[in-house]
């Protein structure tokens, strides 16, 4: 199941099911939910009807953003009934306005590691400015410094740095991609967007490199 998310990062649910039982008194429902901010999942419960020898349930709420594992567990202990049904939600931000983003030029200092060194993250520099960002757990824009996703840690060292304290200037590109439904199938899909360039400066205010 696939839906799109409003401006608090967040999407309505309202999914209805039945449950076998023996004696009613004796069900006990609960549920839970694993994803991305699972625990900001604002879902209830809640029993609608009694039909013969089922009941009628209903799951109801906000659910963040991204794609999240919901678990119902059902037990009636006196006829020793279990039932477990699982199912995927996954929640989108909206589509009508992409997020607009900034490559940031970063300032950072040679650390005095074994070897001196210090290390950029491409999510350090990529910027957004407008648009469902949220958080980093369920984000709609990643970066890479190359087209591969996994490619997002730079680190560098002496031999990268002028021997002085003002600091040497690196461009670096940084690969920024879309995560979004693309065909409206439940699936979270990672789509190239473009290139941005920015200059990153690093300095070696302790001397670490002498």
């Amino acid at each position: 199941m696939s839906l799109t998310g409003n401006s608090n990062c967040q999407g309505m649910i309202n999914v209805p099911f039945q449950i076998d039982y023996c004696n009613p008194n004796n069900l006990s429902a609960s549920f839970s939910v694993l994803g991305p901010n699972a625990a900001n999942a604002n879902l209830s419960l809640n029993l609608t009807a009694i039909n013969g020898s089922t009941i009628d349930y209903t799951l109801s709420g906000l659910m963040p953003l991204g794609s999240h594992s919901i678990t119902i567990s059902t037990e009636d202990t006196n006829c020793g009934l279990t039932t477990i049904e699982s199912f995927d939600i996954t929640v989108v931000a909206p589509q009508s306005t992409p997020p607009t983003f900034e490559c940031k030029k970063l300032v950072k200092f040679i650390e005095d590691n074994n070897p001196p060194s210090v290390t950029f993250n491409s999510n350090e520099i990529l910027c957004v400015t407008e648009g469902s960002y949220c958080d980093p757990n369920a984000p709609t824009l990643i970066s890479s410094f190359s087209g591969d996703l996994t490619d997002d840690v730079r680190v560098y060292n002496c031999g990268d740095v002028n021997d002085d304290s003002i600091g040497t200037d690196i461009q670096v590109t940084i690969f920024i991609w879309n995560i979004e439904d693309s065909n409206n199938d439940g699936v979270l899909d990672t789509l190239f967007r473009e290139p941005c360039f920015s200059i990153q400066t690093i300095i070696d205010q302790n001397d670490a490199c002498n």
